[in-house]
């Protein structure tokens, strides 16, 4: 009961983000829109590769295995912290909320088919597109939506302020080989900071604090085509279960990113399944155990423990070549127990390869996101609860 007074009192953070961003109309969703290019850069696999070995170019621009990246201001390549994939997640909501606008809509219409003609062209000729997705953020009100609390001091809002600045400082490098061997190198800030407004009264009183975001490619890049979706209480599920580990923060975008794909196979399966063992007169309870077992099939999301740690690049697992057990299992169990609560997943558990390697099974929850949906309209009058959207889709 206190749980949901306490989701009340903070419900518009996540019903459509009013006050973040400035703008007319809030969005009205119980899910928003995240484009799989910026899943793909929190989820990318960080071990060293040969850069070409796995393309075949036909004279085009392709982009290489290894071809998504952040780096820091010394060019060298970093992972974000848990805290800031929570500000990356944040700014997605906030990008969700201004698609629609016309200059933004206009601007990702235009974005070109392939990453690479952003700036040389199809035609191979230079060409730059301004970036025009542009919000001007009210700092408080995003702290609020980060810690999911009404209740936030200079600490949490300064600690925002901070890592604004430092995700500004983060680039995202892509890399792409021509026909004659050379290599296309674009590097782009995550974010870029413009103006920066504050004002206080004459006795000290804050009246606003506000800056100026202009979101790169990588927030909408292909977003109306490839994407995934997410509850718009996801910060506040997040913040429930306590859990700030890389190994958790990568599961979970893992998990939004392939979800979809997942659901929608296993509608397909299903529904062709169903109308085979219909044809063979079967059992009625006979064919929905089957199905449930297809589709439960379907649902679940297998990789090695040793492919999931080269999503992360963290030393916290490894003693030279030797993995660390004992923090492995921790953070392991930590992120399976985080995952379960938050509802992404129904359950986990482990199998073990043909390399007899221990492989972690996920089975995604299809409902997620309606589950979501009910929970926020349950605490609506019902002239405000409207319709949601969980139609999931994307690509991973």
């Amino acid at each position: 009961m206190k749980d949901n007074e306490e989701m009340k009192k903070n419900l518009y953070f996540y019903y459509g983000a009013k006050g973040i961003a400035d703008r007319k109309d809030a969005h009205k969703g119980y899910a928003f829109k995240t484009s799989m290019s910026l899943v793909e850069n929190v989820i990318s696999k960080k071990e060293e590769r040969d850069l070409f070995s796995e393309l075949e170019t036909d004279g085009e621009l392709a982009p290489t295995s290894a071809s998504q990246e952040y780096t820091d201001r010394k060019g060298k390549r970093v992972n974000l912290s848990p805290f800031q994939t929570k500000l990356v997640t944040a700014f997605a909501q906030v990008v969700d909320t201004i698609l629609e606008e016309g200059e933004n809509k206009k601007y990702i219409k235009s974005l070109p088919v392939k990453m690479e003609e952003r700036e040389t062209g199809a035609d191979g000729k230079k060409k730059r597109l301004p970036n025009s997705v542009r919000a001007v953020i009210d700092i408080p009100e995003l702290t609020r939506l980060i810690y999911s609390s009404r209740d936030i001091g200079g600490k949490q809002t300064d600690k925002v302020k901070e890592e604004i600045k430092n995700l500004s400082e983060v680039s995202q490098v892509f890399k792409y080989r021509d026909e004659r061997g050379g290599t296309l190198t674009i590097e782009a800030p995550l974010i870029t900071l413009g103006k920066r407004v504050t004002y206080k009264t004459k006795s000290g009183v804050e009246k606003f604090n506000k800056i100026e975001v202009f979101f790169e490619d990588v927030f909408v890049y292909e977003i109306n085509e490839k994407f995934s979706l997410s509850p718009i209480t996801i910060l506040q599920l997040w913040n429930e279960t306590g859990v700030q580990t890389e190994l958790f923060t990568m599961l979970l975008y893992l998990l939004i990113g392939v979800r979809g794909n997942h659901i929608s196979h296993s509608e397909k399966a299903v529904k062709a399944k169903r109308k085979e063992l219909q044809k063979e007169k079967r059992d009625a309870q006979e064919i929905e155990r089957e199905l449930a077992e297809l589709k439960r099939s379907y649902l679940t999301y297998k990789e090695s423990i040793t492919s999931l740690l080269e999503r992360i690049d963290s030393k916290r697992y490894y003693k030279g070549k030797y993995l660390r057990f004992d923090n492995l299992n921790k953070d392991l169990k930590q992120a399976k127990d985080a995952l379960l609560k938050m509802g992404i997943i129904s359950d986990f558990y482990e199998s073990t390869g043909s390399s007899g390697d221990r492989v972690c099974n996920f089975v995604i929850n299809e409902n997620w996101l309606q589950d979501q949906a009910n929970r926020i309209k349950n605490l609506l009058p019902p002239s405000e609860q409207g319709e949601s959207e969980t139609k999931d889709t994307g690509e991973a």
